[in-house]
């Protein structure tokens, strides 16, 4: 087999695929990624054996062959500065050429890779892969980390599919994001917790088209125009967010996201390094945004707000900017306050609302 190919074009699709390969603790030949020419187009897939994706390119050539790509033709490609490169085979060698350079690397048995897992493909939904791409930014964020959680499920993003409207939501148990409109809890609906790994990879194949998917009882699948994604789904039972979602809350204000976001980076530059703590005091015409270090010193930032009632409550600075970094900057966000001591809701038209738990001890 001997192709010629574009470096940049082959590079990110490498980029893409490796996303799916495994860890150096599971079989070297799950570390690489499998290439099939076909006349027409190149196949590229790659697995960990928990998800599984494939990405077709279109291609000008009329050969038929197929070849493992070790890790490493990554790295060549990133430090070659020709577009136009060579990819050969012969045994067990693989062969790299630019115009000025030439690489050999050995590479397996293309017969040592594993078939793909395929999950139930009986039912897919059609949704519109620029909003889905908007609810991950959304969303995932909030995802809880293996080590913190308290609930196996919430390290991976819930996905609820009903009448063809999606929800996702991330939450920590501190935190919760979620995208969509929510309906009533409905036995009809298609749900699953999905991983990580598998979320970040879904993000860098939605472009400004439709994406496919397809819940079963323990795995998803997603289709775009030119790639399948598997995923194994989390086990567990995820959080019940419905129960824990606060009323809406007459006692709100709303606010100039770049100008809110702005007051508490400033304010946080003294807060305390390890609970990043920042104290938010509403009262009538303005917003008064104080913390304090052991160490640090200490911060006062004002802006003007119109709240109803007076509220003294502190974050995580963190997280309140975690909520506003994926929103648009020169649009506003309401936010409800139930309280110093109840959870704050932050709101955007009907799809987004991010809830966070207050720090104990405003005052």
């Amino acid at each position: 087999m001997n192709l010629k190919l574009n470096r940049s074009k082959m590079l990110a699709a490498l980029q893409v695929v490796g996303g799916a390969t495994a860890s150096r603790d599971l079989k070297p030949i799950l570390q690489s990624i499998k290439f099939v020419a076909q006349p027409g187009k190149i196949e590229l897939s790659a697995t960990d054996l928990e998800i599984g994706l494939t990405l077709t390119l279109d291609a000008e050539h009329d050969q038929e062959g197929c070849v493992i790509i070790p890790p490493r033709v990554q790295q060549i490609l990133r430090e070659l500065d020709d577009e136009d490169v060579e990819l050969s085979t012969s045994g067990d060698t693989i062969c790299i050429k630019s115009a000025s350079s030439e690489f050999e690397l050995a590479t397996d048995d293309p017969s040592g890779f594993p078939d793909l897992p395929k999950g139930d493909a009986s039912s897919w939904v059609t949704l519109n892969a620029e909003l889905i791409r908007e609810a991950i930014g959304r969303t995932s964020f909030a995802v809880a980390s293996a080590e913190s959680s308290k609930f196996g499920a919430a390290t991976g993003l819930y996905l609820e599919i009903l009448d063809g409207n999606a929800v996702l939501v991330g939450t920590d148990g501190r935190r919760l994001a979620c995208w969509g409109m929510i309906q009533p809890k409905s036995n009809l609906a298609k749900t699953g917790v999905i991983p990580v790994k598998a979320v970040s990879i879904l993000n860098r194949l939605l472009v400004n088209s439709d994406v496919k998917v397809s819940i079963g009882q323990n795995d998803a699948m997603f289709q775009t125009e030119n790639a399948t994604l598997y995923t194994r789904l989390v086990e567990g039972k995820f959080p019940e967010f419905r129960a824990v979602l606060p009323k809406e809350s007459p006692n709100r204000t709303h606010l100039l996201v770049s100008q809110f976001a702005g007051a508490v980076r400033q304010a946080s530059v003294m807060a305390d390094a390890e609970s990043r703590r920042v104290v938010f005091n509403f009262s009538g015409d303005k917003l008064t945004l104080h913390a304090s270090g052991s160490t640090s010193g200490r911060s006062r930032v004002e802006i003007p707000v119109k709240v109803e009632k007076p509220c003294e409550i502190a974050f995580d600075s963190k997280f309140v900017l975690d909520g506003l970094k994926p929103l648009d900057q020169s649009s506003q966000v309401s936010l409800e306050l139930n309280g110093s001591d109840r959870p704050a809701v932050f709101r955007q038209a009907d799809r987004y609302l991010y809830v966070v738990v207050p720090l104990v001890n405003a005052n």
